[in-house]
């Protein structure tokens, strides 16, 4: 005997609810992707802006070998296999990331006088300089690339204050670090983070 086979309906509300869901699927899809442009939109307008800022104080890398972004690999990451590896290969080479944040600072702030709408931009840029090179310098470095790296600048006046900086942050102690850069001179003080993080 054969069992008679069975039928589903589907009535218009059925319809109209699936209708709904895959709008809503679409809606969040085209959100997120608006977002992720626009935030790679904002990156490329900083890294323009650290070159010309280096050309208009005649201090820019491009002279000098193709400029920053020269210096970073742009081809397509390969695909490797999870190595399962959970703890770095080697130390970070944290002294080196201070000099460079050192380096920077001083590049770019030395003889500047204190003026919070120009310097403003500056708070920007510099964290943004020192991500690239770093991540140039870590790229070298046996397990380097395991790294995610943020970055934070900031610059005040020297006006016989006092100033505490805090951070607050959640990560593994054993493996994570923070490093701090510190530049002045006569009229303004700056201090660079960089809070490097093990990417397992």
């Amino acid at each position: 005997m054969h069992g008679n086979p069975r039928r589903t309906s589907v009535g218009p509300s059925d319809l109209s609810q699936s209708q709904r869901r895959t709008s809503n699927t679409h809606q969040h899809h085209n959100k997120y992707r608006g977002s992720l442009d626009a935030f790679i939109k904002e990156q490329r307008k900083i890294t323009t802006r650290v070159e010309e800022f280096h050309s208009d104080d005649n201090q820019s890398q491009s002279s000098r070998g193709g400029g920053l972004l020269s210096q970073v690999d742009t081809s397509p990451m390969p695909k490797l296999e999870n190595t399962y590896r959970l703890e770095p290969v080697g130390t970070l080479p944290t002294t080196e990331l201070r000099q460079i944040s050192e380096s920077i600072m001083h590049r770019m702030l030395q003889g500047k006088t204190y003026d919070h709408e120009k310097l403003g931009e500056l708070t920007k840029l510099i964290p943004e300089e020192v991500k690239l090179q770093a991540k140039v310098m870590l790229n070298n470095c046996a397990g380097g690339n395991r790294y995610k790296l943020i970055a934070h600048t900031t610059i005040g006046q020297i006006d016989n204050q006092g100033i505490h900086l805090g951070s607050r942050s959640l990560w593994n102690a054993k493996f994570d670090q923070e490093i701090v850069a510190t530049f002045s001179n006569n009229s303004l003080f700056a201090v660079t983070a960089i809070y490097a993080l093990y990417f397992e």
